[in-house]
């Protein structure tokens, strides 16, 4: 699934399922409140061009979905899925220190398959990942 097509279905959910108003998540997200809408019925038009204001807006978008109640394996997925809008699936394996077909099982959302060393050390390596890309990102804005 394309990012532009995750944030749509995103947005979709936050305003239908978890009744999030358009107005505060117009405000959480830093977009027009015409855009907010638009975007949830699929407008392809009113995301961002800038590539990182488009990853930006993921991932607080995904952030804002792990308010409500959610499974922790699911959110644990997302959170890895969400640091390959930075880095790829190799690398996030090699900081890690487990093998690539690792990262697949959590991105399909088997993690309770995995054994608690290895998603310990993926989450720990999604977390320092995420920390990073957001510090250099404020340096860099």
């Amino acid at each position: 699934m394309e990012l532009s097509e995750k944030i749509m279905k995103c947005m979709d959910f936050m305003l239908n399922v978890h009744n999030f108003s358009a107005k505060d998540l117009s405000e959480l997200l830093n977009l027009p409140f015409a855009s907010i809408e638009n975007i949830a019925e699929g407008d392809i038009q009113s995301l961002p061009d800038n590539p990182q204001e488009l990853r930006l807006l993921s991932d607080r978008l995904l952030f804002l979905t792990f308010i409500p109640d959610k499974n922790p394996e699911q959110k644990f997925s997302e959170l890895t899925f969400g640091v390959l809008n930075y880095e790829t699936k190799e690398s996030l394996a090699s900081a890690a220190g487990v093998e690539p077909g690792d990262i697949d099982t959590c991105l399909d959302g088997k993690t309770n398959d995995m054994d608690f060393e290895t998603k310990h050390k993926i989450a720990i390596a999604v977390a320092s990942l995420n920390v990073f890309h957001k510090i250099f990102q404020k340096v860099e804005a």
